[in-house]
């Protein structure tokens, strides 16, 4: 993955997580918003969102190039 596709995937999860309500996200998943599974899922995801703003792109990139045995282009300092 390049810098830019981690940069989208970031973004992405980023815009659902803050823009889309509990039912928006069920819909968009597929998930009946009647069953606890949904709601564990939607605080998941909103946990997953708090995590990755917690690193920055250039190092996320070079975790998800390492993990796919890719070249790796960023060296973190």
């Amino acid at each position: 993955m390049t810098n830019q596709e981690v940069e989208n995937f970031s973004t992405g999860i980023s815009c659902i997580a803050w823009n889309h309500t509990f039912e928006q996200f069920c819909d968009i998943c597929g998930f009946n918003p009647n069953h606890l599974y949904s709601q564990q899922k939607w605080e998941e995801f909103k946990e997953l969102n708090k995590y990755l703003a917690k690193f920055d792109n250039e190092l996320l990139t070079t975790i998800v190039r390492s993990g796919l045995k890719l070249p790796i282009t960023y060296i973190p300092a």
